[in-house]
């Protein structure tokens, strides 16, 4: 950012095209996603798919387009005959064709398809998502695809670990006595799961899983084809597939081992945390019994959703705004104002623009345009600013190119401050540093969708 307008159109196609003879990420597209930005070569398409949505696509011949899938599925430190391997097979799935998303795109970009990451990316931090070693694999097999006996190119489905057998595709199903070695960490896996992930369905709290059907290729009677979780009034029917992306599991060939006592927490201390995170205090008998009975019969994110709402919680939040840009506390009055909104549906975000954009706070920097940038990153990215960036947001304030309101909208809404936003949450909700970066991405990740508030009743009832 910020966001300059090139040329206003009313074409159902927008092409970008690369003029940039500069290397590195300076010379290629930026396409910027809610959870990562990538740098592509090619040509970057703005269109509508079938359903009327606006699709970003990067338009790139198959080699090109290689360079960024195959380190991305395998690691380019391994032997170069099995790198040779992965570029066949690539080349060959995504030149057989995919109708899934005719007419726009022939492919995606994620483990749905191929995970491909353009020449850069910001996927687990700045990288380059090229490799010289699976370059150089892809060239050696430069246009060399699987072939059937009648010509036709072979959707060459691949996975990380088949656990000792394959899944019928363009293939039949078959043993894979290769992946059942000692050397292979994923042949055999276990994970603690909490039934509390079920809430979502809004069935009250599950009380088991059954398998019904497996597809009877490999041990325990190979894959879960369906499964049933049972709740207190009724049961529900899924796929496999569904179980695996419920629970968060490696694939839909698993066994379920009886509750144990510890994996599922009961209601009591669930109710009795998250009541405490929200509103600062224990529960008593009373609201005990009370929220033990929603959760029950509504799910955990039902109580959670009901007791973020609570001025203590959301006074916090507010209270901390006033210290980071006016460095002092809230005062009665206004801090009753801003919960007040925020109890109505305001949003965090929005409220935060408001207080950076204050004159008060532009003064706490000497009314210095290089002093408030400086701020504003050390503020709400909680970094000190780079010297590029420094340099550049000032240059844009003593210009007038941007007024210090859009600095803060451009500041407030990054990926970086998204970030930041949901690690300050979930510091709040479940204590500093007890989860995972994928977890913080995938919170970060919905900030686009939802706000602070429902974050927060998201990761109690997910986390806690």
């Amino acid at each position: 950012g910020p966001w300059t307008l090139v040329k206003q159109v009313s074409n159902a196609e927008v092409n970008v095209h690369k003029v940039s003879n500069a290397s590195g990420p300076d010379g290629l597209l930026e396409v910027c996603g809610a959870s990562r930005s990538v740098w592509v070569e090619g040509t970057v398409r703005s269109t509508r798919n079938a359903n009327g949505a606006i699709r970003t696509v990067n338009i790139v011949d198959v080699e090109q387009y290689l360079e960024g899938v195959v380190p991305n599925e395998s690691p380019a430190s391994w032997d170069m005959a099995a790198l040779e391997a992965q570029a066949i097979a690539a080349r060959s799935y995504v030149m057989a064709g995919d109708t899934r998303f005719q007419p726009y795109a022939d492919t995606c970009d994620t483990a749905q398809c191929q995970v491909y990451d353009g020449v850069y990316t910001t996927r687990n931090g700045f990288r380059q998502a090229t490799h010289s070693r699976t370059d150089q694999a892809i060239a050696t097999t430069r246009r060399t695809v699987r072939v059937f006996a009648n010509g036709q190119i072979a959707r060459t489905e691949f996975s990380a670990s088949t656990g000792g057998y394959t899944v019928a595709g363009d293939f039949p199903a078959v043993p894979d006595a290769g992946d059942s070695v000692s050397a292979n960490p994923f042949n055999t896996w276990t994970k603690k799961v909490s039934l509390s992930t079920l809430d979502k369905y809004g069935l009250g709290r599950a009380t088991g899983v059954e398998v019904v059907e497996r597809n009877g290729l490999g041990a325990d009677g190979g894959r879960v084809l369906t499964a049933k979780y049972i709740f207190p009034s009724r049961s529900l029917t899924v796929t496999g597939d569904q179980v695996r992306l419920d629970f968060g599991l490696r694939s839909n060939w698993f066994t379920f081992s009886e509750v144990a006592d510890g994996i599922d927490r009961s209601q009591d201390e669930f109710v009795t945390e998250v009541f405490e995170v929200f509103t600062g205090s224990k529960p008593t008998s009373a609201q005990l019994a009370t929220w033990r009975k929603i959760a029950l019969e509504q799910g955990r994110h039902a109580v959670a959703t009901r007791l973020v709402k609570d001025d203590h919680f959301s006074g916090e939040l507010v209270d901390d705004l006033y210290r980071k840009t006016l460095r002092r506390g809230a005062d009665r009055s206004g801090r009753a104002y801003w919960v007040g909104l925020l109890s109505e549906g305001e949003k965090l975000d929005e409220i935060s623009q408001y207080f950076y954009s204050l004159d008060e706070y532009f003064i706490r920097a000497d009314r210095s345009n290089s002093k408030f940038v400086a701020n504003l990153y050390k503020d709400v990215l909680s970094r000190q600013a780079d010297v590029s960036g420094q340099r550049y947001w000032t240059n844009l304030l003593d210009t007038g190119r941007v007024t210090r309101h859009e600095m803060v909208f451009y500041f407030t809404q990054g990926v970086e401050t998204r970030t930041k936003r949901a690690a300050r949450i979930m510091n709040s909700v479940v204590g500093n540093g007890n989860y995972s970066t994928a977890q913080l991405n995938k919170y970060a990740g919905s900030l686009t969708e939802i706000d602070d508030i429902a974050l927060a009743a998201r990761v109690a009832a997910d986390l806690l």
